[in-house]
């Protein structure tokens, strides 16, 4: 149990983190990540300054995971989000979409750097600092 004190500074912390990443989210209209950039306003992909082709598939599962980069995002809310459908049929498909994802964006799709898969759950962009 909490005293009201102590649950009053939680809501404000959590007010602070929610507003902060809308801000965020708003204010930057480019996502870097290391050596990937997001144009959201040009929809357009860069990897280390090179323009990189994407589906408008492999486009929106991009733009997902950046905007929720760190956190691991299950196999229903990358369908939903990207397909509008949460069907367990639609998992292969996505599994496609993300392998050639990975081709396009990272050096070593063996080894990625950017979207690492959490078996059986969903996948994660992992955030790195900018590299020369």
């Amino acid at each position: 149990m909490f005293r009201p004190e102590e649950l009053l500074a939680r809501i404000r912390v959590a007010l602070r983190r929610n507003i902060s990443e809308q801000s965020l989210d708003q204010a930057q209209p480019i996502f870097v990540n290391g050596n990937l950039q997001i144009d959201y306003l040009a929809n357009t992909v860069f990897v280390h300054g090179k323009e990189v082709h994407l589906t408008p598939i492999e486009y929106k599962l991009l733009v997902v995971l950046s905007k929720h980069v760190g956190k691991v995002l299950t196999h229903n809310f990358l369908l939903k989000e990207v397909w509008q459908t949460v069907l367990q049929s639609d998992v292969p498909s996505l599994r496609v979409f993300m392998a050639t994802l990975r081709k396009k964006i990272e050096e070593d799709p063996a080894n990625p750097k950017y979207i690492q898969t959490h078996i059986r759950v969903g996948y994660r962009m992992l955030r790195h600092v900018e590299e020369e």
